[in-house]
């Protein structure tokens, strides 16, 4: 018993101009793969006819994934070689009469037409493509393109290496325009810089503000000194000690130490506010130096004496 096995037919071709101007431009991104009509096809002896309802077809298959690949355009039907370009998006023109597509293009793909080794764009495609694995039908789908130079219908229109774009919207952008949009996203790129410049100085000034309401407020009650505002301020736990006023005492606290043996209260104060820092590294310093005072009497009143003598 013999399978019918559809064919894949290899469409009107369109040719691709190189701008005549000097500055280098890259391929257009957008590019004409299909248009309605009826063709005449002598190889297989059979006339082939494309109409709006397969174009539709094709972009509802590629947008389906249906193939389980990206198509891409290749080199002369080769699908096995490196890509010209892969297709991105699929969409029609001009009464749904045309079918266009949305491309990248590789560096070998843009070597290649910028070099004038290809000027045309052929597509690949099944009126009736059967998924090999789950053997279903799905209709016209579109398996890719080739850059070519033997195409099998002429008088195509073609596709030039232009000075304009599409955009999202389906309307031509000249390249004054798109200029004009670089300028207006560098400004706003400028802008937003700015602000977050200004919005991290105001931050640091509010922190500032903070860390100085709080130094003020261990001031009056006699738990720092004015030496000690800027390594307070700057979170610098050792200068913070050498600027205390040295006052000598019994240690108290997490540590033992000897009874014989005098401690500078800043230094035990400091000791201690460490190790806190050291168990939650995001415990700020005066933080940590008021759950020291907080949690031993006899070094807060220590602590207390020496900066109201």
């Amino acid at each position: 018993m013999k399978t019918k096995v559809d064919s894949c037919f290899r469409s009107i071709p369109f040719e691709i101009f190189c701008s005549e101007n000097e500055e280098k431009k890259k391929p257009d991104n957008i590019i004409q793969v299909l248009r309605t009509g009826t063709f005449h096809n002598t190889f297989f002896n059979e006339s082939l006819v494309i109409s709006s309802e397969v174009l539709a077809s094709m972009i509802k298959n590629f947008s389906s994934k249906i193939r389980g690949i990206d198509p891409m355009i290749d080199f002369a039907h080769r699908s096995d070689l490196e890509a010209a370009a892969w297709i991105k998006n699929l969409f029609t023109k001009n009464d749904n009469q045309e079918l266009w597509a949305e491309v990248e293009w590789t560096e070998v793909g843009e070597a290649a037409i910028e070099k004038k080794l290809y000027r045309y764009i052929s597509a690949d495609f099944s009126f009736n493509y059967r998924d090999n694995e789950t053997l279903k039908d799905h209709g016209p789908t579109l398996f890719g393109a080739a850059l070519t130079n033997r195409p099998f219908v002429k008088n195509m229109q073609p596709v030039q290496l232009s000075e304009q774009n599409i955009n999202n919207s389906g309307e031509a952008t000249t390249m004054n325009e798109l200029e004009e949009l670089k300028k207006e996203n560098l400004e706003l790129k400028n802008q937003i810089n700015d602000f977050s410049k200004k919005m991290e100085l105001l931050q640091k000034q509010i922190q500032l503000t903070e860390k100085k309401s709080e130094f003020d407020k261990l001031l009056s009650e006699g738990k720092v000194c004015p030496a000690q505002l800027e390594a307070f301020i700057t979170g610098d736990i050792r200068a913070f000690a050498e600027k205390a006023m040295p006052i000598n005492f019994k240690a108290v606290g997490h540590g033992r130490t000897d009874d014989n043996e005098n401690v500078d209260v800043d230094v035990t104060v400091m000791r201690l506010a460490e190790e806190k820092m050291k168990q939650d590294s995001k415990l700020p310093l005066n933080k940590a130096i008021s759950l020291v005072l907080h949690e031993n009497k006899d070094l807060t009143e220590k602590y207390n004496q020496k900066y109201n003598q």
